[in-house]
């Protein structure tokens, strides 16, 4: 009897176990997968996972190879549904489901795809700016801006309640800036904007006032001024880039012509923007150090269709190895977004512009979460210095001010390349090198810190282990 009861509960633990198993080990299988209600910049897509519970992830774009977008579904579940949203219309969008379960087993479906021909707007455009660029005596300048294509029509007048001008722009764009002629001089006008987008939808923006009091007239000159670099300067000109700065006195584009012989300027950079600007900045790269470089600027599609020119300026690029004093502040963030001028140099992105993509999100933002400020998407894996996400340029300025003072207790006065600070104080702030180990970099060329590994690591290398007691 008692082996008999033995038996009988030895075979029962080993269903129970085996039966544990199977469970365990039971393949996922996804089924039922259907993307529906197609509208409004958004899609439903829902799945089934019958067998075992499951999270899951949507990943969704419009290439195929890189999808770009996704969206997760959180809890554990045998039925799933997530919404895709920033949709284009007319479109076809690709999308993988990976789903996953409670012993962190993973599978993928095919790639699978949907159309947004025929989906339904029922929203209407989100203005995301309107402004008054500038006035003159008989003209103004007005920039908009918007969420998706529309077209616009502008509706001005002297009476607030009476708007009986209009002007129609009729091309599809997000932004615009529009020269509103034939005003009348010293009168307050008041404007407002329609937007129509694709789907017929209409938005009309607060109404905006402005006055025509202004000394500029069509016989005015357009000039250039404030032109640097003129000659040497150590924030703007590099050993193989140069930030060239001017402002005009009316909004227009422009076009730098350079090279290496003031009669024979062959190069050229065009740089035109939407809106017009009068501040003005163009980024020249791909220079060769230690050479002396002529430049002259052309500005065009002014207000009046004005051109000028200026004569030949020109600057000399560092040697590779320059120095100039470590800067006794962090350089200024002309734009405001949370990013300086030299970083945004750095990486592309404008120092004037704080939205340098024009998506509604600041560059400063979207940097600090990962995204990229130049287009749509993550900027490669979200991260900006040895594999950490960038902190406040409060607490940066802070560290920077402390590592300044350490570093000269230890070697006196300092000469560094205003560059190869940065990439000490990303050591020290990001990759966590001791201020020792930054002092014996800038010592003996930069052996006791690497620009891209952490110093847990790179203190076990040769290279560190020989000079870091040096």
């Amino acid at each position: 009897m008692k082996n008999s009861l033995k038996i009988l509960i030895f075979s029962i633990l080993t269903l129970v176990i085996m039966g544990g198993f199977s469970i365990a080990h039971a393949q996922i299988d996804v089924s039922n997968i259907e993307v529906f209600d197609i509208e409004d910049q958004r899609a439903r897509i829902k799945w089934s996972t019958y067998n075992v519970p499951t999270k899951g992830i949507v990943y969704y774009g419009l290439d195929y190879q890189g999808l770009d977008h996704n969206i997760g579904y959180g809890s554990y579940s045998y039925s799933h549904e997530s919404v895709m949203t920033g949709l284009q219309a007319d479109e076809i969008y690709y999308y993988r489901i990976v789903v996953i379960d409670n012993l962190g087993e993973t599978f993928e479906t095919y790639i699978g795809s949907f159309s947004t021909e025929d989906m339904i707007d029922t929203n209407y455009p989100d203005i995301l700016e309107v402004d008054i660029l500038q006035t003159t005596y008989d003209q103004a300048v007005v920039y908009w801006r918007v969420d998706e294509d529309v077209k616009a029509t502008v509706h001005y007048g002297v009476d607030r309640e009476d708007l009986d001008k209009s002007k129609r722009v009729s091309r599809w764009s997000t932004e615009y800036d529009l020269t509103l002629t034939r005003l009348l001089p010293y009168r307050n006008y008041y404007l407002q904007i329609e937007f129509e987008d694709k789907a017929g939808n209409i938005k009309r923006s607060s109404i905006k006032s402005f006055n025509t009091s202004s000394n500029i007239t069509k016989s005015t000159e357009l000039e250039i001024s404030n032109i640097q670099p003129l000659g040497y300067h150590e924030h703007l000109v590099f050993a193989d880039q140069v930030l060239i700065k001017f402002q005009t006195n009316l909004l227009a584009n422009s076009r730098v012509y350079y090279g290496t012989e003031p009669d024979r300027l062959r190069k050229s950079i065009r740089t035109e923007t939407m809106p017009r600007i009068k501040e003005h900045r163009v980024v020249i790269n791909e220079l060769e150090p230690e050479t002396t470089y002529y430049y002259m600027i052309k500005v065009y599609d002014s207000l009046y269709s004005k051109r000028t020119e200026s004569q030949v300026y020109s600057f000399v690029t560092a040697s590779l190895n320059y120095t100039t004093a470590i800067p006794t502040q962090l350089p200024v963030d002309t734009d405001g977004d949370g990013l300086y001028d030299d970083y945004e140099m750095e990486i592309g992105t404008d120092p004037l512009d704080n939205d340098s993509d024009r998506d509604g999100y600041g560059d400063g933002t979207e940097v600090s979460h990962g995204y990229n400020p130049l287009g749509p998407g993550k900027a490669g894996n979200g991260n900006f210095a040895y594999n950490k996400a960038r902190i406040s340029n409060s607490i940066e300025a802070d560290h920077a001010n402390y590592l300044r003072g350490e570093l000269e207790k230890r070697l006196g006065s300092l000469d560094i390349a205003v560059t190869h600070w940065y990439k000490l104080l990303n050591s020290y702030i990001y990759g966590d090198y001791p201020v020792q180990a930054i002092a014996q970099a800038i010592k003996y060329g930069g052996k006791t810190v690497h620009p891209t590994i952490s110093w847990s690591q790179w203190q076990n290398s040769a290279d560190y282990q020989e000079y870091i007691n040096k």
